[in-house]
């Protein structure tokens, strides 16, 4: 299974994760990184797409059910 993700999409989480390091105060999270985490849940209409911040908790919705 594939997952993909428009270039509008992609631009949200920079701005978005951006902010997240300013409410952090920090852009670094360790050699390998790991503090956003994807995730796609497919259904019978669409795909929902969520990315959350593992520090600050927040969740941006990027599901676009006008796709549905």
């Amino acid at each position: 299974m594939q997952f993909i993700m428009s270039d509008d999409d992609l631009e949200k989480v920079a701005v978005w994760k951006e902010e997240q390091n300013k409410i952090v105060g920090s852009d670094y999270y360790g050699a390998i990184g790991g503090e956003i985490t994807y995730s796609f849940t497919p259904n019978g209409l669409g795909c929902a797409i969520e990315v959350k911040h593992g520090t600050t908790g927040n969740v941006l919705d990027l599901t676009d059910v006008s796709d549905w």
